[in-house]
């Protein structure tokens, strides 16, 4: 499918909406919550993205260090927690957890770990740049997806998240549409309109986090990251190769309407080119020395034998728990 061009970019007081842990994944405006679960080709790194827990995660690949995983802190911990990578659980090396840091030491919401076992899957690629706004880019996250198709109108109080969301059945009263989140079927794939860097989010307290962010429009195909689509792969296709661009943080909302929908819903504007929900993603290309230098230089990818034996595990999935903190871009 092919997604139209946003026709402005902002740069605006946000909220970031953060839920670690929890079990929804990607909303597809105009989906019916059954598509996008098979590897749909064309080159996109579909068996490297698994489970961390009830979030998400990215196998890199097999390097001189080890096989190592990407994910968000808020997701790991810190930790070494393993991956689920389809339906094989590979467990984490006790203490080969790794939060990658900024160039002053402080830390952000991009985390690394070791996993005892290579599967058989190629190396990813680190993007080296970004897409130009309005570029497509592709998400593959786990868990939940839309479900009923809402419209409200929203009246604005004075104040400070006074703000009222109303459902309602007329398409010229409302001002914004969406949908529910329901429980997930899985792995998903969905495609996001690239929107911008050269912001920077603290989510839980990981630490200030460069960071690349996408939008959420009312147009068909257009995808969104909910809760525990934390620590997914945002993927870049540039001169015609995948690449690996951003490690899904946060969902952010833009500070108007200064409450969210009902019932854990997602929004966007009913007209294109106006924005509610936006998702934010560890920036790859600010931290890629950071990651390789922890990495170290890539090695083939195994023979069967040599990754044969791994056993299975379960994936954990809880609830869609949300709390928001304000931020300004930077």
């Amino acid at each position: 499918m092919s997604l139209p061009r946003p026709v402005s970019v902002f740069c605006a007081s946000l909220i970031v909406y953060f839920s670690a842990g929890s079990s929804q994944a990607l909303v597809i405006y105009g989906g019916n919550g059954l598509g996008n679960t098979n590897d749909p080709s064309g080159g996109l790194p579909w068996g490297n993205a698994g489970s961390v827990g009830g979030a998400s995660g990215v196998y890199l690949g097999n390097f001189e260090t080890g096989s190592w995983v990407l994910s968000a802190t808020h997701v790991t911990g810190g930790g070494a927690p393993g991956i689920t990578l389809a339906g094989v659980f590979y467990a984490g090396v006790v203490g080969s957890g790794v939060q990658i840091r900024n160039g002053d030491n402080t830390t952000t919401d991009l985390a690394l770990f070791r996993i005892a076992s290579a599967p058989i899957l190629p190396n990813l690629t680190l993007a080296t740049s970004r897409p130009s706004s309005g570029e497509v880019a592709t998400l593959i996250g786990n868990g939940g997806v839309e479900g009923t198709f809402k419209r409200w109108d929203v009246t604005t109080v004075a104040g400070t998240q006074n703000d009222v969301w109303t459902e309602t059945a007329s398409v010229s009263a409302s001002d914004y549409v969406g949908y529910t989140v329901v429980g997930g079927i899985g792995k998903r794939w969905g495609q996001t309109l690239y929107f911008g860097s050269g912001y920077t989010f603290n989510v839980n307290g990981t630490g200030p986090t460069a960071n690349v962010i996408t939008s959420f429009d009312a147009i068909s195909g257009s995808s969104l990251a909910v809760g525990g689509d934390s620590g997914s792969a945002l993927f870049y296709s540039i001169s015609g190769q995948f690449v690996l661009g951003g490690i899904t943080s946060s969902l952010l909302s833009l500070g108007t309407p200064d409450t969210a929908p009902p019932g854990g819903a997602v929004a966007t504007g009913k007209t294109f080119g106006t924005y509610y929900n936006l998702n934010g993603y560890a920036d790859i290309v600010n931290y890629r020395d950071a990651i390789l230098a922890t990495v170290g230089s890539a090695t083939p990818i195994p023979e069967p034998a040599a990754a044969a034996g791994v056993v299975g595990a379960l994936v954990l999935l809880t609830g869609f728990a949300v709390r928001r903190r304000r931020i300004t871009c930077r």
